[in-house]
């Protein structure tokens, strides 16, 4: 109900006449009844007002405070805002510097990488060449060492055949020759090989290197020499005593 209303209410008890107020007041009292019902609502709406009103502004006081922090929150944003603007703009030729820098290591790193693959691929040629190299020389060893021992192996079986080779010529010479050759040495000791002639005893003893090393050979002729001297004792013996050497020494 609106203020209208109010005051039409009250002009209506206010103009009515004496009798109308005498007849008719029991209207008159809804009248007044209506009037007090509008003013205790109007009251209590005015109450309910006020309320609000303290609330909102209070609420309002809260939000001018909050305002205030807000803003100085933002005033100290901005200030800071603007100090990082400032360090940007001075970091901004560090980060350019820093990328140019970044480039120039990354291009080192690949010249560097590019340099370990050439030079790991000229340590591994040079490794496989040293290792084709010592194939090559130990091959040539072992060849060289199979053909020494090949040698080696023919020449100890040219000595070893040698004293009956000695017998063989002996002995075919002697046929040719009419020659005797002894067989059955009446003396101790007997040498390789026996012939007679004139009634003596001639000794051809043969004789061959105990090794490979042909530079002791001429010792070791001198050495046996010496050591015919049991068979020079006999009488029947002559005293030209003869050793047979395989060719191959002569040349020593």
């Amino acid at each position: 109900m609106n203020l209208n209303e109010i005051q039409n209410r009250i002009n209506q008890i206010t103009s009515s006449s004496i009798l109308s107020r005498i007849f008719y007041w029991k209207k008159i009292m809804m009248v007044m009844g209506e009037l007090k019902t509008m003013f205790e609502t109007m009251f209590s709406t005015n109450e309910d007002i006020s309320k609000q009103k303290k609330s909102l502004e209070t609420e309002l006081a809260e939000v001018k405070i909050e305002y205030k922090s807000e803003k100085k929150i933002k005033e100290k944003t901005e200030g800071d805002n603007e100090i990082l603007k400032n360090k940007i703009d001075l970091l901004l030729p560090l980060k350019e510097k820093n990328t140019e820098l970044t480039n120039e290591l990354n291009k080192m790193k690949q010249e560097e990488n590019a340099k370990d693959l050439k030079r790991d691929s000229t340590v591994t040629k040079y490794e496989q060449f040293e290792n084709n190299a010592r194939e090559r020389e130990e091959e040539k060893k072992q060849k060289e060492e199979a053909i020494r021992v090949e040698e080696k192996e023919l020449l100890k079986r040219t000595w070893q055949d040698h004293e009956e080779n000695v017998n063989k010529h002996i002995k075919l010479i002697c046929q040719e020759e009419s020659i005797k050759f002894i067989d059955e040495w009446g003396h101790d000791k007997k040498p390789d090989n026996v012939i007679m002639i004139c009634g003596e005893y001639i000794v051809f003893d043969a004789k061959s290197p105990r090794n490979d090393e042909l530079n002791n050979f001429p010792t070791y002729i001198k050495t046996q020499a010496n050591s015919l001297s049991k068979y020079a004792k006999h009488k029947d013996v002559k005293k030209h005593l003869f050793l047979v050497v395989p060719e191959n020494t002569t040349r020593v």
